[in-house]
């Protein structure tokens, strides 16, 4: 998945819009095809993925684009991008020293209109009124964490000069289960949720057992932590506020 994110600010005589796209992810549902190659460098319709959400952006008249993706592809970007003008002005300096590391939590984000859409919890929603018991694993640990909330922690994150390498999620930790029991809890779903081991649910993808992840360095650097993924989630039942 690419994501894009805008910023706005405010400035004398209008807003200026910004736009980011997360382009750092490994890509293990599509293994072996991005074992050495970044998804969002593979062929789509004979122009790499990369290219689309830029020509959203930029038909939308943002020109100020900042890509951030891993230290191995970045120079691969540089490339194919080169230092245009459009993708702005600091594109070589931000991508070289810029890296996020989100992916070791459950990603779950913004409300809309159709809980049963998109997404973990929208997932876990449907699963729960679709059917009267689930199985879910209880040995995967990991920190469930809200796009809404990261989105806005990676906006503070690039307008600040402090780069480096962050592990960003919400505060705590749970396994799919207990997210699970929560999730059903908070939405009052009756399903019957059965706690398994993940080698009873096998996966493409190869589950890291435990995804905790240390903050320690955003506290370091000043910035404002992620607060607790039950508080998180509370937002999102709310609509993301």
């Amino acid at each position: 998945m690419m994501i894009i994110l805008l910023n706005c600010l405010l400035r004398r005589g209008g807003v200026k819009l910004k736009g980011t796209i997360l382009a750092g992810g490994s890509g293990t549902r599509l293994y072996p095809l991005t074992i050495a190659v970044s998804k969002q460098l593979l062929p789509v319709y004979a122009k790499p993925m990369i290219y689309y959400p830029l020509s959203t952006l930029m038909l939308a008249g943002i020109k100020d684009i900042l890509i951030i993706s891993t230290k191995k592809d970045t120079p691969r970007y540089k490339q194919i991008l080169g230092d245009n003008i459009f993708y702005g002005d600091d594109l070589t300096r931000k991508l070289c020293q810029v890296a996020t590391a989100p992916s070791g939590a459950t990603i779950f984000g913004h409300y809309v209109t159709d809980p049963k859409a998109f997404g973990v919890v929208k997932s876990m929603l449907r699963l729960g009124e679709e059917r009267d018991e689930l199985n879910v694993v209880s040995d995967l640990v990991g920190s469930p964490t809200a796009t809404t909330e990261l989105a806005r922690l990676l906006v503070d994150m690039l307008e600040s000069d402090k780069y480096g390498a962050y592990h960003v999620t919400n505060k705590g930790f749970c396994s799919w289960f207990k997210f699970a029991e929560e999730i059903f809890r908070r939405f009052e779903v009756d399903v019957v949720v059965n706690p398994i081991d993940s080698f009873e649910f096998p996966t493409r993808a190869k589950r890291s057992m435990n995804s905790r992840m240390s903050t320690g360095k955003l506290v370091e650097s000043g910035f404002v932590l992620l607060p607790a993924w039950q508080e998180a989630l509370e937002n999102w039942e709310r609509g993301g506020s």
